[in-house]
């Protein structure tokens, strides 16, 4: 797995992410790695295997953090596109300048079938 990410390989990633049982510990351990390392694309990945309490528990982070781009991903997620409506209403709002691209990438990208 630390090779995958080395290489920046996503779409191997999202296949190997796909074997492991959901939850597990790799799963939480690469999860860190990715929020910290803000690799939106890998945490995705990851996020398609979480349950739903690991998944609310990063997006309270996430929006501890102020950290949108996570927040769309774990909204996503989570099935929850009205709070994610809500949030982009709130971002505009505020005058912020935000790309929806991470929301479409989240929204698209179907790890189990890379």
């Amino acid at each position: 797995m630390d090779r995958i990410c080395t290489d920046n390989r996503i779409a191997f990633w999202g296949a190997a992410v796909g074997v492991l049982d959901k939850d597990c510990a790799l799963i939480r351990r690469y999860a860190e790695k990715a929020y910290a390392g803000d690799s939106i694309a890998y945490f995705s990945a990851l996020a398609m295997y979480m349950r739903e309490d690991a998944l609310e528990i990063w997006l309270d982070k996430a929006l501890e953090d102020k950290n949108t781009h996570f927040q769309s991903v774990l909204l996503n997620a989570l099935d929850r596109n009205d709070d994610f409506d809500k949030l982009q209403e709130k971002q505009e709002k505020e005058g912020a300048s935000r790309s929806i691209f991470f929301w479409i990438l989240c929204s698209t990208i179907n790890p189990s079938a890379l």
